[in-house]
């Protein structure tokens, strides 16, 4: 079913590995962002940013913010201009390939190593890659454009794939007995290794084995949107533009944790007033029972009394029965939930479009993070539970779809480790 081939890439020299490989782009604000790049100019993010990134240029923090319909076009040609600075410096060595690589990432008690290669745009449009989120239409036109101008991929779609015991056999094999080209820590104590595949006869399993197998997207909903409207954009011939730049991951190997909702630029009194009056609610200052809440209670955290110099959160949690019409696998899920009953009729958030009072904070939902969690006066956080592996896939076979962000997959894979340049003059 599905079509896994082979690419050709250009690698991160080692001597650039601390700089250029970035943190993920969606998991750091606008402002964590620009204080990377201050830090590491080097860094990837200079050429994934995104319009709002556009306001400061990192070389120059006296930079005035550029008005309305410029930023997209300065984000992009900004991009474009950091990663042409990059190959002419010798940041990345030749392209090399097509082959296929693996890429472990590392992180504590926690390894995972997926399978680098090209995925076929079309099996996206026709449902062999299985979705399971709505995406937001600006982001993914965003991202069509960043395709376009800067010409290149480096965030690898990551994807999950059932078992497969040839491809996890060649995985094994080649870990144990192939030193990697490319092994080292980043800042945030992430390990990252590079092999390639190399034997004839196990790039053959591989493509066999995925011959007749569904693959599930994790992370990269908009940069699959991005792909597909390229391709019709394009010449669908180009081989360059069919493939998508994937990294598949054993099912077995992933961890999910939760994206939360940051509201911010509300009336938390006013929220907590309306969600009182509809649903049945207890309040609770003891993180513990946030943690231990009831299935069908969703947690809200809002700032305490101004009185409170730290603004630690006090917790709200709503007892929202699961409704008779809900689809089975979708019922017990956070995200639908509050997009359902609170979103929506409460706030009028349309999360496929665009709405400058939500953001997305991923991370765990353990008594850690609820201990530390502070508020400021107009914010208010929705704790979401991490979806399961086991709905995911049962949610994507049915061809169900969740808000955006429902799903929050760590370690996420690098940008900047590689690239994969698009219809460049000498390139391919």
């Amino acid at each position: 079913m599905a079509v896994v081939e082979p690419v050709s890439l250009r690698f991160v020299r080692p001597e650039w590995a601390d700089e250029v490989p970035s943190p993920p782009h969606d998991a750091l604000s606008p402002e964590a962002r620009r204080q990377h790049l201050m830090a590491h100019p080097r860094s990837y993010l200079g050429v994934t940013r995104a319009p709002e990134d556009a306001d400061v240029d990192h070389t120059d923090p006296t930079t005035s913010p550029s008005s309305g319909r410029n930023r997209v076009g300065e984000a992009l040609a900004a991009g474009r201009a950091a990663l042409e600075e990059m190959l002419a410096d010798g940041v990345f060595g030749p392209e090399v390939g097509p082959a296929f690589y693996l890429y472990r990432l590392e992180h504590g008690d926690h390894r995972q190593t997926g399978l680098v290669c090209g995925v076929a745009t079309e099996d996206y449009d026709r449902g062999t890659i299985r979705i399971h989120e709505q995406i937001n239409r600006e982001r993914a036109a965003h991202l069509t454009r960043h395709l376009q101008v800067v010409g290149a991929q480096s965030s690898p779609i990551a994807m999950a794939f059932a078992t497969q015991p040839a491809v996890e056999r060649i995985i094994a094999h080649t870990v144990q007995t192939v030193a990697p080209f490319l092994d080292f820590t980043d800042a945030d104590g992430l390990r990252q290794q590079l092999w390639e595949i190399a034997d004839d006869d196990d790039i053959e399993r591989i493509n066999t084995a995925f011959g007749g197998a569904a693959l599930y997207l994790i992370d990269g909903h908009h940069r699959a949107a991005a792909a597909s409207a390229d391709r019709q954009d394009h010449d669908i011939a180009s081989r360059d533009r069919r493939l998508m730049l994937s990294t598949l991951f054993p099912v077995s190997e992933l961890r999910s944790q939760a994206f939360h909702r940051l509201l911010r630029g509300i009336d938390t009194e006013r929220l907590v007033t309306e969600l009182v009056a509809r649903f049945p609610t207890r309040s609770t200052g003891d993180p513990q029972v946030v943690v231990d809440r009831a299935e069908t209670e969703l947690a809200l955290a809002t700032p305490q009394a101004a009185a409170s110099p730290d603004r630690r959160a006090q917790w709200l949690l709503l007892d929202i029965p699961f409704d008779a019409d809900d689809r089975a696998s979708l019922h017990n899920i956070d995200p639908v939930r509050l997009r359902h009953h609170v979103l929506q009729p409460l706030l009028g958030i349309d999360e496929v479009g665009a709405d400058s009072r939500l953001s997305y904070r991923p991370g765990p939902s353990d008594l850690a993070a609820i201990e530390g969690l502070k508020l400021a006066e107009d914010e208010a956080l929705f704790l979401m539970r991490p979806v399961s592996m086991d709905t995911l896939i049962q949610v994507s076979d049915q061809g169900l779809v969740m808000p955006p962000k429902s799903t929050y997959f760590e370690p996420k894979v690098r940008s900047g480790l590689f690239v994969r340049l698009l219809d460049w003059p000498g390139a391919g």
